[in-house]
C-alpha cells in the first residue's frame, strides 16, 4: 500500500514548476552577459558610458554566477534533499538574490571604490595584440569576483556529485537493468555540467602548458553555455512528452532538468 506524503507531493510540484522560470533567469543573465561582453570594447574611448557598461558587464557577470548557485540549490532541493524542505515564495526569494545580491555589491563597490570601473588594458605580450576594454580596475575587487567564481563553481561540483551519486543509486535499483538509462544518465550529467557552470573551473588554468589550451576551451564552452542549456532543456522536455509508461514518470520525478 503506497503512502502518500502531502509535503513532499507540494515540495516537488512547487519545485518542478519553478524550473523552467529559475532556466529561464540564468538565461536572461548569460544574454546580458555575453552582450554587454561583445560592446565592451566599443566604449572605451568614452569614459562616461565605459564605466557605466563595466560596471553593468560585471553585475551581468556576478548575476550569471549566482543564478548558476542558485541552480545547484534547486538540484539539491529537488533531487537530494525532497522532505521538509517547503519554502514559501520560493521564486520570488530566488529572485531577490539572483538579481538582488549582484546589485549590491555592483553598487558598493561603484560608490566605495574610486574608479573601480574603467578601461582595462589586457596586456597579451605582444605590442600589436593589446587590446582595451570596459572592466573592473581595481585589484581588490577582481580578486573579489575571482573567489566569487571559485566559491561558486566549487558549490556547484559539490552539487553536481551528490546528484551523479543519486542517479547511481537509482540505477542500482533490483527492479531496473542495469544498462536501461545509462546513456540518458551520461547525457543529463553532460547537461548538468553546463547548467551549473562547472565549465568555469577552466579559469583557474590559465598558467604554463594548460594556457593556450585553456583559453580556446573556456571561451568555446562558456560562450556557448547559453545555447547547449536550451538545447538540453529542449531534449529533456520532448523526451519527457514522449513517454508517459509509469517506470519513465518514476524516473522523472527525481531527473533535474524536467
Amino acid at each position: 500500500m503506497k503512502v502518500e506524503n502531502p509535503a513532499k507531493d507540494r515540495s516537488l510540484k512547487l519545485y518542478h514548476d519553478s524550473t523552467t522560470k529559475i532556466h529561464i533567469n540564468l538565461l536572461g543573465a548569460l544574454f546580458f552577459l555575453n552582450v554587454s561582453f561583445l560592446i565592451s570594447k566599443t566604449l572605451v574611448d568614452h569614459p562616461p558610458w565605459c564605466s557605466i557598461l563595466a560596471a553593468f558587464l560585471h553585475y551581468s557577470l556576478l548575476c550569471s554566477l549566482t543564478w548558476m548557485a542558485i541552480e545547484g540549490f534547486h538540484l539539491y532541493l529537488l533531487v537530494i534533499r525532497v522532505y521538509n524542505s517547503y519554502i514559501s515564495r520560493y521564486l520570488l526569494k530566488l529572485c531577490a538574490v539572483g538579481w538582488g545580491l549582484p546589485g549590491v555589491i555592483v553598487l558598493v563597490s561603484f560608490l566605495s571604490v574610486k574608479k573601480a570601473y574603467y578601461q582595462h588594458d589586457i596586456n597579451t605580450g605582444s605590442q600589436y595584440n593589446n587590446s582595451s576594454i570596459c572592466w573592473i580596475t581595481s585589484p581588490t575587487l577582481s580578486h573579489i569576483t575571482l573567489a566569487y567564481v571559485g566559491g561558486t563553481v566549487l558549490f556547484n561540483m559539490v552539487i553536481l556529485v551528490l546528484v551523479v551519486q543519486k542517479l547511481r543509486q537509482l540505477r542500482a535499483h533490483p527492479l531496473r537493468r542495469p544498462q536501461e538509462h545509462t546513456c540518458k544518465d551520461v547525457g543529463t550529467v553532460l547537461g548538468m555540467t553546463f547548467l551549473l557552470g562547472t565549465t568555469w573551473i577552466l579559469l583557474f588554468m590559465s598558467f604554463g602548458v594548460f594556457l593556450v589550451p585553456q583559453i580556446f576551451l573556456f571561451t568555446i564552452f562558456n560562450s556557448l553555455q547559453g545555447a547547449i542549456i536550451c538545447l538540453w532543456y529542449c531534449f529533456l522536455r520532448c523526451r519527457s512528452a514522449s513517454k508517459n509508461s509509469p517506470g519513465f514518470s518514476q524516473s522523472s520525478a527525481t531527473s533535474p532538468g524536467l
